[in-house]
């Protein structure tokens, strides 16, 4: 083997190490995003729950059942906000990675 081809290999193993970090880097922001995404949607599904089961208490009596369809409104309101706002961020950290790894890959090439 050359000498000269030496430090050529070298400099590209090290681009790949730089690389490699990279990707480990963005899956592991990746990995971070998605527990946040389900812990989210499991409180949101668990606030739900609860919403229901208070107004469901409270349109027991008849006296009670406006306030029941009002607490159903404005928790169903509020769980489908908070949904699209889950997915919204994912998708946006998604997004990301998938942009600093295409400018990645084109300086790599």
């Amino acid at each position: 083997m050359d000498k000269a081809t030496v430090p050529a290999q070298v400099a590209g193993l090290n681009s790949l190490k730089d690389l490699g970090l990279q990707i480990r880097n963005s899956l592991v922001n990746l990995a971070n995003g998605l527990d946040s995404f389900w812990t989210q949607i499991h409180g949101t599904l668990a606030g739900l729950s609860i919403a229901v089961a208070a107004a469901a208490v409270s349109a027991i009596s008849v006296v009670g059942l406006p306030a029941a369809i009002v607490i159903l409104v404005g928790v169903i309101g509020a769980g489908v906000a908070s949904i699209f706002t889950t997915i919204s961020a994912v998708d946006s950290l998604t997004n990301s990675i998938g942009v600093a790894h295409s400018a990645d890959w084109k300086r790599q090439s």
